[in-house]
């Protein structure tokens, strides 16, 4: 089969999706789908950790649908950590423009007062002319 030919490392690959899309959906009693739903979200989570996909994350998992009362408890604990996640990425995001929006004030005060600088010292020059 086309599997087997793609060598071990793609049998690995997918020995361990299968592991994880089992375990996700044991611990929060959900289908094997949402299950890989899930996985696919983390990871696209992983490579780009912003407040959208967090937010994005945590509204798929607040309507995945649990057969357990173990495993809405879980979920319902899985979700309330992104959301803080969430928030704390926000105000993360929010400091980081913050700062850049003082570092660039500071910037252009600097300058003003360099060329201020540099213009009282050019009229002494011609006054001293």
């Amino acid at each position: 089969s086309q599997a087997s030919a793609a060598g071990p490392a793609f049998n690995q690959t997918t020995l361990t999706i299968s592991n994880s899309v089992e375990l996700l959906a044991d611990k929060f009693s959900i289908s094997r789908q949402s299950a890989f739903e899930l996985i696919r979200m983390l990871n696209d989570l992983a490579r780009n950790p912003s407040p959208d996909n967090v937010t994005r994350l945590s509204q798929a998992v607040g309507q995945m649908n649990a057969t357990t009362s173990e495993g809405k408890l879980a979920l319902s604990g899985f979700r309330e950590e992104l959301t803080l996640a969430g928030a704390s990425a926000a105000n993360a995001e929010q400091a980081v423009k913050d700062l850049e929006n003082q570092l660039s004030s500071l910037r252009t005060q600097a300058q003003q007062a360099n060329f201020d600088n540099i213009s009282k010292q050019e009229s002494q020059r011609l006054f001293d002319f």
